[in-house]
């Protein structure tokens, strides 16, 4: 994981394209790299293959819901709960 806090990679599941390319943007220009997932199915996906520091889920989503997915985070990747 990364150390410095500028680096650190976080990952946006937001269906909402809109609001999705905001937090994009902010975060962004906070100097943090970013990667974007429509649904809890595809922030899995994306967690299974990149090396992500903190995800940040909407709750209700299509395919797969933020509860959904946060409890699936915490038994596969418990160092982003921690």
């Amino acid at each position: 994981m990364a150390t410095d806090l500028r680096t650190r990679s976080i990952l946006v599941a937001e269906d909402d394209e809109d609001l999705r390319a905001w937090l994009r943007e902010v975060l962004e220009c906070e100097g943090y790299t970013v990667m974007e997932a429509v649904n809890g199915r595809e922030a899995m996906s994306i967690l299974g293959r990149a090396d992500v520091d903190l995800c940040i889920t909407d709750l209700a989503m299509p395919e797969q819901e933020g509860i959904e997915t946060i409890q699936m985070i915490r038994l596969k990747y418990p160092e982003l709960t921690k």
